[in-house]
């Protein structure tokens, strides 16, 4: 369950990151990479559908764990929104998601490639989805405190409303 709180809190970072208007053009894709450099790069990313621009913009949030070989999708905003845990294997190019709470499973081909938007510097495409989007986009937030970050990006939101 840590692991999983670990996945949510890096998703609440990366929102809080981005929805200080980092530019959202997307540059031209550099390529794919090799399925097992797509792979090792899964867990190592928080992928989003796009960049939210402030505290309520709504967005969709994709977040990999390989220690526990879990991970989390969640929709919604900054500070509100709707999640779902689940299991998963990756390997050469396949990911088999299992989602004990909606008792689906799902699995699908999925390739990675250099790209520019915003922040982002890769590319996350997914030919099937158990929910949201097939396109997401990686951001490199190198483990960041959660509670640091949400306090320099909306000091005044935290305390408003």
């Amino acid at each position: 369950m840590h692991a999983t709180r670990t996945a949510i809190a890096a998703a609440v970072v990366a929102a809080a990151v981005l929805s200080q208007g980092a530019c959202s053009r997307d540059a031209s894709s550099r390529g794919g990479l090799p399925p097992d450099e797509a792979t090792a790069l899964l867990d190592k990313r928080v992928w989003l559908d796009k960049e939210p621009r402030s505290p309520r913009d709504t967005f969709h949030v994709l977040v990999f764990d390989r220690r526990s070989s879990t991970g989390v999708f969640q929709h919604g905003t900054v500070w509100k929104g709707q999640y779902e845990v689940f299991l998963y294997e990756a390997q050469e190019g396949r990911i088999d998601m299992k989602l004990p709470g909606s008792h689906k499973r799902v699995q699908t081909g999925f390739t990675v490639e250099r790209a520019r938007r915003g922040e982002a510097d890769v590319k996350l495409t997914l030919e099937r989805t158990p929910q949201g989007p097939t396109v997401y986009y990686g951001y490199d937030f190198g483990g960041h405190d959660v509670g640091a970050w949400l306090a320099t990006r909306f000091p005044a939101a935290a305390t408003a409303e």
